[in-house]
């Protein structure tokens, strides 16, 4: 009986002991785990490696989209028309949409229409800045802000063909009717031209970049390899539909095209700028091309195309560029 007490007080003492230990030990494993929450940051960096922060895009309150060009009631275009001419194209643009462009243009103080017209794109934003004069010794005044739809919006110049890639440069653009692939037609008939078009059908027209130039046959040969074709046709067109051109909603691109008609100086030029310039995006952009290229080469690259776009800022005047040597030079 005596050893029977004695056993049954070391059970209670061993079960007493044990509740403590575990009251103990269940503080000690919330204790921890606070602190594993309360420095939690460090897990998250062991999930993914370090970005550096990727910096504000700026865009433009009110930029224009295919919702805001209203089209004017117009007749129906006869089966004997033939539409796919540079005479259908422009009077049936401007009966669409001519109203809309009159009020544009004299909105920012000029007389309809800008006889001189220059635009402006932007990859990374994704803008397209119309700017126009009434002589092309004026300066330049900015007539709209327009979103475009489709196009290669990462910043880097186009290197090679089939990189998917839209150039980064200085472009002259020539007027062309007449396509044989269907996302180049807009069907001119006022309820269809918000869908894509069918071939033979409404109308082709299209912006031609005379990509490559000089400028850019150097880069790839430099970059890539001298046996390296640039690439070529690319083009501003509507359908929202891109492999490296820069596409628009078919209102949209109806309203350059119209603007881009009425350019009365040889043919309209495109200033074609990886972003609206600042330290932080060059910096954080070159960054990312540096298991690719020559990070140096691309900076420089980037510099020389600053030094454009901010003295176009300055003078709000058409640069002249000579477009033939390794970098853009700037009269």
């Amino acid at each position: 009986m005596k050893y029977l007490s004695l056993l049954l007080l070391g059970i209670v003492l061993c079960v007493l002991l044990a509740g403590v230990y575990g009251i103990y030990f269940q503080a000690d494993e919330e204790k921890i785990a606070t602190e594993e929450s309360n420095n939690s940051w460090w897990r998250e960096l062991i999930k993914a490696p370090i970005e550096p922060t990727v910096p504000t895009i700026y865009r433009t309150p009110g930029a224009i989209q295919a919702k805001d060009i209203p089209l004017a009631e117009v007749a129906t275009i006869s089966n004997k028309t033939k539409t796919n001419t540079n005479a259908f194209v422009r009077k049936r643009l401007k009966a669409l949409i001519g109203e809309e462009l009159k009020e544009w243009t004299e909105e920012a103080g000029l007389t309809y229409p800008p006889s001189f017209v220059l635009f402006r794109t932007f990859k990374l934003e994704g803008e397209l800045e119309v700017w126009g004069a009434n002589n092309k010794k004026d300066a330049l005044r900015l007539i709209k802000t327009l979103q475009t739809c489709a196009l290669d919006q990462y910043p880097g110049p186009k290197l090679y063909e089939g990189d998917h890639k839209t150039p980064e440069g200085y472009y002259g653009l020539k007027q062309l009717i007449g396509s044989s692939l269907r996302f180049m037609w807009i069907d001119l008939e006022r309820d269809g031209v918000d869908d894509m078009g069918e071939v033979n059908k409404g109308a082709s027209f299209k912006l031609w970049l005379d990509y490559p130039n000089k400028v850019d046959q150097h880069r790839t040969a430099a970059w890539v390899g001298k046996d390296v074709s640039p690439g070529s046709q690319i083009c501003m067109h509507g359908n929202c539909v891109s492999d490296g051109c820069v596409a628009f909603e078919n209102r949209v691109y109806m309203a350059v095209y119209a603007l881009a008609d009425q350019h009365r100086f040889g043919n309209p030029m495109l200033y074609v700028y990886p972003f609206r310039f600042s330290e932080e995006l060059k910096d954080y952009y070159v960054k990312q091309y540096a298991n690719i290229l020559d990070t140096t080469e691309l900076r420089v690259f980037w510099e020389n195309m600053e030094e454009g776009y901010h003295l176009f800022n300055e003078t709000k005047r058409p640069l002249k560029v000579n477009r033939n040597g390794a970098v853009y030079k700037y009269k």
